[in-house]
Formats: structure tokens, C-alpha cells, sequence
């Protein structure tokens, strides 16, 4: 008898607890609303604009600054997200010193390319992480996008939404051509013509074979 009610018991709460289980249409909702929120670069920190003729330049932080187009740890996965894109490598001497060379990644499209290094990531000897970090790109078509969706074709006004709600304040009265968003060794040129994202430079200051 004490079997009987304890399997009954055990047979309730099993059922109540697959009642309880979310849906798989919610699970789906979830994920939308998260690919949504990853096009705002959330960690931007705006520090001072100026304006030289027709460009805005703007000193600030972010990890998408320094990063443009996500965080990769090899060339395999960035080469996965690009597939479109044809891979080269190279040698290139380091400041000039033909003593010192690396090897440098080109991903290009028919019009456009970006160049990477591949650098260490900590300064401890026994951490032997890498990264890739931009030495320089010139993207005049949407077939290379940089993260956050950022992209050749986007409006001006999509462009300055991905780093602040505020848009009036990266948006004066003066008509501006190019954004120049820069921190500490590399610089973005944004150039819009009639509101409209036609090309993007990166430029940093790794003395390497930028050609």
C-alpha cells in the first residue's frame, strides 16, 4: 500500500513538473531579442569630439574600438564567419628590422581587404593565448562587416545609433563627411556621402607591411 502511494506521489509531481517547462517558441523569442540587443555597442564611453573641416573626431573607449570586428583567437574562426573572403599570407618584417618577421593574414573581397596580426595576449611567459589584432583595412563594399553589423550601406543615422541613443551629439549642425573614432593606437574613418556609409579605414600604429 505504501508503494502504491509513493509512486503516485512521484507520478504527480513528474507531471507537473513537464507542464512547467518552457516553451520552445519562448526559447526562440529569447534568442531574437539577444541578437537584437548585440547590435548596441553597450560599453561605448564617449570622452570629446572635435571638428576639423567636414570630419568629427571622436576620442572615446571600447572594447569594439580596439576590436572591430569581435574578439577572434585564430584565423580559423574568423576565416568560418567570412567564408566569402579569400585568405593570404605573408611575411612582414617588424619597424623595419628584417631581423624580425611575422606572419600577416589578409581576408579580402574583390574591392576590399582587412590585415591582421596575430598577438599575444598576456605578458606572463607561460600564457601563450593569442589574438587577432587589425594592422590595417579598407573596406569599400558590404562583403567585409564589422561587428554590431556595421556595414558599407548603412544609414547615417543606423551608424550612430550603434553607439548612443543621443545621436544629436555625434550629429552637430556643421555637415560632416567622416567620423574619425579614435583611442590609443588605432583610428576608424567612416565616410558617408548623402547619408550613406560608401567606406571605412582602419588604420593603427603597428609598423607592418600595410600595402
Amino acid at each position: 500500500m505504501k508503494k502504491n502511494i509513493f509512486i503516485f506521489i512521484f507520478l504527480f509531481f513528474l507531471m507537473g513538473s513537464c507542464k512547467q517547462s518552457p516553451s520552445k517558441p519562448n526559447q526562440i523569442n529569447i534568442e531574437v531579442n539577444n541578437r537584437a540587443d548585440s547590435i548596441k555597442i553597450k560599453d561605448f564611453k564617449l570622452y570629446d569630439t572635435s571638428i576639423r573641416k567636414d570630419s568629427l573626431e571622436i576620442n572615446a573607449s571600447s572594447t569594439f574600438i580596439f576590436f572591430p570586428f569581435g574578439e577572434y583567437t585564430d584565423v580559423s574562426s574568423f576565416a568560418t564567419n567570412y567564408k566569402n573572403l579569400k585568405l593570404e599570407i605573408f611575411s612582414s618584417p617588424v619597424y623595419g628590422d628584417t631581423s624580425y618577421i611575422i606572419n600577416l593574414y589578409r581576408f579580402s573581397s574583390e574591392y576590399s581587404y582587412v590585415t591582421f596580426c596575430l598577438e599575444r595576449v598576456s605578458d606572463v611567459p607561460e600564457d601563450t593565448t593569442e589574438r587577432m589584432g587589425v594592422v590595417f583595412a579598407k573596406i569599400i563594399d558590404n562583403q567585409i562587416f564589422l561587428d554590431h553589423n556595421i556595414k558599407i550601406g548603412m544609414t547615417r543615422e543606423e551608424f550612430l545609433k550603434r553607439f548612443t541613443d543621443n545621436i544629436e551629439m555625434l550629429n552637430p549642425m556643421s555637415p560632416i563627411n567622416v567620423y574619425e573614432l579614435m583611442a590609443d593606437g588605432i583610428w576608424h574613418y567612416y565616410t558617408f556621402k548623402n547619408d550613406t556609409l560608401v567606406s571605412i579605414i582602419l588604420d593603427t600604429d603597428r609598423q607592418l607591411n600595410k600595402d
